[in-house]
């Protein structure tokens, strides 16, 4: 299914499985990894400012230096945030949302699920995947395009080929 000159919707390849796995994580880590959202939650929760304040009191002790136990300090409550956003992401990534990432391809092999490939300038650009229902709805559990493609027309490229797809099967 060509679109124009430059992008071209196709089925995903077994030998495209792990890079198109890898661009659907890295677009849910940019979300989960948003400084403006998450960091001042952790940031603000009281068990930060017990650990900072732990911190910095014992360096204070050990060095005599305000500024080492200050920095010192933010340093610690910054990876204490790192390792939280990383135990969520994880979380995520073992749900029962994520089943499809172990193997993606043979996942959507199945005749009720489908998943097809943006392919922009001989790279992927972004997907789109969709489980049927046997009511004659469907379902849309991915769409993921890349960053440096967004505003292209990518996704609703691979919208309307859902849509496609779907009116041929009624």
């Amino acid at each position: 299914y060509k679109v124009n000159k430059d992008v071209t919707i196709r089925q995903i390849l077994p030998t495209e499985d792990q890079e198109v796995v890898n661009m659907i994580v890295s677009a849910r880590m940019k979300q989960t990894r948003d400084w403006a959202e998450i960091y001042p939650v952790v940031l603000n929760s009281p068990g930060s400012y017990v650990y900072g304040a732990a911190t910095s009191t014992v360096i204070y002790y050990l060095t005599q230096s305000i500024f080492l136990s200050v920095t010192t300090s933010v340093l610690v409550v910054f990876v204490l945030a790192s390792v939280v956003i990383g135990y969520f992401h994880n979380e995520y990534l073992n749900s029962e949302e994520c089943c499809d990432l172990k193997n993606i391809y043979q996942y959507y092999k199945s005749p009720n699920r489908m998943i097809w490939v943006a392919v922009y300038e001989a790279e992927i650009a972004g997907c789109v995947a969709v489980k049927l229902q046997a009511d004659k709805t469907a379902t849309v559990t991915r769409l993921t395009v890349k960053p440096q493609y967004r505003g292209k027309g990518v996704a609703k490229v691979l919208m309307q080929q859902l849509e496609t797809v779907c009116k041929e099967r009624d």
